[in-house]
């Protein structure tokens, strides 16, 4: 037992000589994280166009033919769309598939398993699919992630096209 004390002694003692202070790191409380479903809003759409405008997470139904989003900060689930259309910086829309997306705005990201046609004006978008139909570009600094089987249209600078 004098061993394990004189050597705790010794460890302590060498390091208050030493300057080394164990300081333990308070830790924080851990928030309850919610559901991702818990955080959308529910948006019945009756087969017409959604406009959507207020910052948050929304949930559409499957009845929507046309989303436009005109604000800023806004997450949307949705699963088919004829046409999705972005006007504002930092939306997030992600689905199945949508046949027309038009991006205008800055730092978006839209993701499905295809898209139609992709038209991007503005600065830092995504937009990542695994078939697009046709492509343009008329920004800088966006990101495109997918095959695209019909005609590239880019006018812009440091945009990055990954088939």
């Amino acid at each position: 037992m004098k061993p394990l004390l004189l050597t705790t002694g010794i460890v302590a003692i060498a390091m208050g000589l030493s300057g080394c202070i164990v300081i333990q790191a308070p830790v924080a409380p851990q928030a309850p994280v919610a559901s991702p479903s818990a955080l959308a809003r529910p948006q019945n759409c009756d087969n017409d166009t959604l406009r959507l405008s207020e910052p948050g997470s929304y949930q559409l139904d499957d009845s929507c033919d046309s989303l436009i989003v005109e604000g800023n900060d806004i997450t949307v689930a949705a699963f088919e769309l004829d046409s999705l259309t972005i006007r504002g910086d930092r939306v997030t829309v992600v689905g199945e598939e949508f046949d027309s997306v038009a991006i205008g705005g800055n730092e978006n990201r839209v993701m499905a398993a295809s898209f139609g046609t992709v038209s991007i004006n503005g600065d830092r978008n995504v937009a990542d699919a695994e078939k697009i139909q046709s492509l343009r570009i008329g920004g800088n600094d966006n990101s495109v992630t997918g095959r695209v089987s019909g005609a590239i249209d880019q006018n812009g600078d440091r945009n990055e096209i990954d088939q």
